[in-house]
């Protein structure tokens, strides 16, 4: 409340404060108001009537002027209470999730609801913005703590994927088939990195009127200059997580440990240790020392710790190492109860979805580069799916990995809808991208630190279109980059499913044939008739394997025309002969397909 005191209280001792129940007990002095006017009219009145020595106060009331965070006696409950605006940001983004997540599934659209989500919030801040930048910004205000929640826990959230992975993979390819697939995947990933940096540094010299700013001063609109630069992670980051939370979720983790072992049939314990041990790992490599953790990730140290945790207990349950990880990300298959990583999946669709309000408070700067940054990602797009094709065919890899290779720089979700798309195996090609994200999680520093991309943007487009999700995760780290990387995601994603759903370049990313490679001879080698068959038999068949996962036919008919089936029996065939090398074997023959 509002009162005109003395500036020296007559009877307020030093020890005392201007407190409620000072005032109360009279130790200020206070006008008291006429029946029927309100006080500011009161106050009005009187005020040019006062004395120089009356000064006006602002009296609060004694609850009111401490935080509500310290009423309480224990320190948990005060904790508690502060995360209450997170809670209420999440609750909203939940709905916003469930309700994308429930439309896309009645009308089986296929393309991940979060990312929808995340373009629809945008495209409203943007709006709303146009119409009223105060409501935007106290809309984005509104969620920010929960924004503050997930860039110091949004890595963990892409983990359940990661440990997965030895299930998703199922059955694994052999070995010399996981060299060549190694080989794409890095060798891809370190290609990337560099050739979109170094794509968009030429787009940008080439838009007319660009700027360089790795140093400039960008002033949002309703927001601070922000100074662009590559600086290191912030204090924040750097000091998350505390020690007491490794402690407590070490402990959790181990009381569920033993708790499990000793009753294996409880299935919830299982979801409390694993829940408890991912988190656990996560924080462990947070507060790893910056060397081991320029070379290890904290994803890779989660997925390991997590690795080792779940075969010890495996073992000595007897349940398994491969059942506990079925159970971890089980997507309630397993039965009532949920795995610890369904837990951790239901808030990364709220995570994504978040991501708008980084994209919008950088919206400025995102739209004076607009032209570099659709151009890289749409050019990357086309180049990392044809490239990664053609190495595909060079390694002569089987055609359901080759497929499955192609969609590597997307989201696992949108790698998923790609591989059936190509007819390839939709898990092995999720579990793919999910381990190109890994990878550029770890190595995405060191590729660009050693080939001098210092320029945030660079940065941000470079990992966000090699490695999606998970690489934009870890370099949230660094601030600036992350709004580029975040926009180089979706926009990748979006163009890789267009590029893909185009029919003649889906059937020129299946296709065996390429130029140069032997099998374009085939037509006009072909003879008119068939040795050692009558001439007048029209319906003798040709059957050609050029390669195991190829196989082909023509009629004797004199066309030379060759009906490639690959992956998908779109042509039906007597007879399909599977052939390390290129032979013309008759259809009559004694091999059956």
């Amino acid at each position: 409340m509002f009162g005109w005191v003395h500036s020296v209280p007559p009877r307020l001792q030093p020890h005392q404060t201007p407190s409620f129940g000072n005032v109360c007990a009279g130790r200020f002095a206070r006008f008291d108001v006429p029946n029927g006017q309100t006080r500011a009219r009161a106050r009005a009145r009187t005020a040019p009537e006062l004395p120089p020595r009356w000064t006006r106060t602002t009296v609060r009331r004694k609850d009111a002027a401490v935080p509500r965070t310290e009423q309480f006696p224990f320190p948990v409950m005060n904790e508690a209470l502060k995360q209450v605006p997170t809670a209420k940001a999440m609750a909203v983004l939940l709905c916003i999730d469930q309700i994308f997540k429930n439309a896309f599934a009645r009308y089986n659209w296929c393309f991940p609801s979060a990312l929808a989500a995340m373009c629809a919030l945008l495209g409203a801040l943007l709006m709303l913005d146009r119409v009223s930048p105060d409501s935007a910004e106290n809309v984005v205000g509104f969620f920010q703590p929960v924004c503050a929640f997930f860039s110091r826990w949004l890595a963990v959230f892409f983990v359940p994927v990661l440990i997965a992975l030895p299930v998703s993979a199922r059955p694994w390819p052999a070995a010399d088939e996981l060299a060549k697939i190694a080989v794409v995947l890095v060798g891809g990933l370190a290609i990337s990195l560099g050739f979109t940096a170094k794509l968009c540094a030429l787009l940008r010299a080439a838009s007319a009127g660009a700027e360089k700013d790795g140093q400039e001063q960008v002033s949002l609109a309703g927001a601070a200059s922000v100074p662009l630069s590559t600086g290191a992670p912030s204090a924040s980051a750097t000091s998350f997580p505390c020690a007491n939370l490794t402690r407590f979720w070490g402990g959790v983790a181990l009381l569920s440990f033993c708790s499990g072992v000793m009753f294996p049939a409880v299935q919830p314990l299982r979801l409390v240790f694993t829940f408890a041990t991912t988190l656990f790992g996560f924080c462990m490599g947070q507060r790893a020392a910056p060397s081991v953790k320029r070379l290890v990730h904290p994803l890779v140290a989660t997925v390991l710790t997590s690795f080792l945790a779940f075969s010890l207990f495996g073992r000595l349950s007897g349940i398994g190492f491969f059942n506990v990880v079925g159970e971890y990300f089980s997507k309630g298959k397993c039965g009532a109860c949920l795995g610890g990583g369904d837990l951790l999946m239901m808030i990364l669709g709220p995570a994504i979805v978040s991501f708008a309000f980084h994209i919008f408070n950088r919206r400025a700067l995102i739209k004076r580069h607009a032209p570099e940054v659709v151009g890289t990602t749409a050019l990357s797009s086309f180049v990392s799916l044809f490239a990664t094709a053609y190495v595909g065919r060079l390694l002569n890899l089987p055609a359901n990995i080759r497929l499955s290779l192609i969609p590597r720089m997307v989201t696992a979700p949108l790698a998923i809808c790609i591989g059936d798309l190509l007819h390839a195996d939709p898990a092995l090609a999720g579990a793919l991208a999910a381990t190109t994200g890994l990878l550029g999680a770890n190595f995405y520093a060191m590729v660009l630190d050693g080939l001098q991309i210092t320029d945030p943007i660079y940065r941000g487009i470079s990992t966000g279109s090699a490695s999606h999700g998970i690489g934009s995760a870890a370099i949230l780290k660094e601030g600036e980059p992350f709004a580029f990387a975040a926009i180089a995601m979706v926009l990748c994603g979006v163009f890789s499913t267009v590029f893909i759903s185009i029919k003649p370049l889906r059937a020129a990313l299946i296709a065996r044939r390429m130029t140069g490679h032997p099998l374009n001879s085939i037509p006009r080698l072909l003879p008119r008739s068939l040795p050692g068959t009558p001439a007048s038999t029209r319906k003798q068949s040709l059957a050609i394997a050029p390669s195991p996962d190829v196989r082909c036919r023509t009629n004797n008919r004199g066309s030379g025309r060759v009906n490639e089936v690959g992956g998908a029996m779109r042509f039906r065939c007597r007879s399909l002969v599977v052939s390390p090398r290129c032979a013309y074997i008759p259809s009559n023959s004694n091999f059956s397909s």
